[in-house]
């Protein structure tokens, strides 16, 4: 299973960049101590069996990425919501998915939220080793809803053996990520390709660069793509057109693979 890899990966490539996110880099020593911490407060609640969704709260923030491993380290599937969703879309997706717990690094402030077990992954401690749990190839590992535009949304489930037939074919693909790669995350954890651009650069020890949420995305993209020399991107084609004219002053020299979505 792909998280065999991920863990030997963390374990052999302490000193490497895990995540770049606001300016400040987090190595992937400091990764495996936040996934543990969290793993130990999702311990702590003591679901059963039948508890298998946890919802998380998208940020762009390293404790956010660190909590979906703990999650899946946990045997169990994550739900993201997104902050940006009305209280009430948030509320009909957490009973849709019987999700009894939250992962969030904001506060919820709403009453609405008062009835699920919330956890706050900042500053938490843990010595704690991480160890694979034993899943089924067939059970979740991640429930996506759709936007809801044509209805109410619907919950699309994703297996482990989903992300393990992905992580196996994009390894033997020509756009493979390699350790000394440099990726690019620009994509909301509820949009489904945001998996594809964090988890192939971490199964190879490869640095994860997010793009910060405030000012334009667009001129974001380019602008940590030259600055830090990013190697592997995928983005979306509107991200070309938006910036088009900045494109003819900017130089991308370092760029390896370029994915259009």
């Amino acid at each position: 299973m792909f998280l065999y890899q991920f863990l030997n990966t963390i374990k052999t490539k302490q000193d490497n960049i895990s995540f770049f996110i606001k300016g400040q880099s987090y190595s992937y020593k400091q990764l495996y101590m936040a996934i543990a911490s969290v793993k130990e407060s999702i311990d702590n609640l003591n679901l059963n069996a039948i508890q298998k969704n946890i919802a998380i709260v998208c940020i762009d923030d390293f404790y956010t990425y660190a909590s979906l491993f703990a999650i899946w380290f946990s045997g169990k599937s994550y739900v993201p919501l997104s902050f940006h969703n009305p209280t009430d879309r948030n509320i009909s997706i957490l009973e849709d998915a019987n999700c009894p717990a939250i992962i969030s690094t904001i506060e919820l402030t709403n009453q609405a939220y008062n009835s699920y077990k919330v956890i706050k992954p900042l500053h938490i401690v843990s010595n704690k080793e991480l160890v694979v749990p034993v899943v089924d190839e067939n059970e979740n590992a991640y429930i996506l809803f759709t936007s809801g535009s044509t209805g109410l949304p619907k919950g699309v489930p994703i297996s482990y053996g989903n992300i393990n037939s992905f992580a196996i074919n994009f390894a033997n693909s020509p756009f493979r990520v390699l350790e000394t790669d440099r990726c690019l995350q620009m994509f909301e954890l509820t949009f489904d390709v945001s998996i594809s651009s964090y988890l192939s650069a971490l199964l190879v020890g490869a640095s994860v660069y997010t793009v910060p949420n405030e000012g334009l995305k667009y001129i974001n993209v380019l602008k940590l793509m030259q600055d830090h020399k990013l190697t592997s991107i995928q983005i979306v084609p509107s991200i070309i057109r938006l910036g088009k004219s900045f494109l003819s002053k900017m130089s991308f020299p370092d760029l390896r693979n370029c994915i259009l979505t």
